[in-house]
C-alpha cells in the first residue's frame, strides 16, 4: 500500500491519485484559481493554510480512499 504521510506534498499525492481532490475539499482544502501554493506544500502545512484542525483526520481518510483505490487497481 502507498503511505501517505503529512510531508508528502499535496501535488504528489494528487498526481498519483487524483480522486484524492474530493477528500481534500470535503476537509476544505480547496484548490482555488491562482493558488498553486497549496500543490506544493506539504499536506500539514497547506491543512494549517486552510485552518483544518484535525490533520489526522483529513490523513486518514486520504489513507482510507487509496487503499480503496489500489484494492480495485490491483
Amino acid at each position: 500500500m502507498s503511505e501517505i504521510t503529512k510531508n508528502m506534498t499535496v501535488g504528489e499525492v494528487v498526481h498519483r491519485f487524483p480522486e484524492t481532490i474530493e477528500v481534500f475539499e470535503n476537509h476544505e482544502l480547496t484548490f482555488c484559481s491562482g493558488c498553486y501554493v497549496t500543490l506544493f506544500s506539504e499536506i500539514e502545512k497547506a491543512a494549517g493554510y486552510a485552518a483544518i484542525k484535525d490533520v489526522d483526520q483529513l490523513i486518514d481518510d486520504l489513507k482510507s480512499l487509496v487503499a480503496k483505490l489500489e484494492t480495485v487497481r490491483g
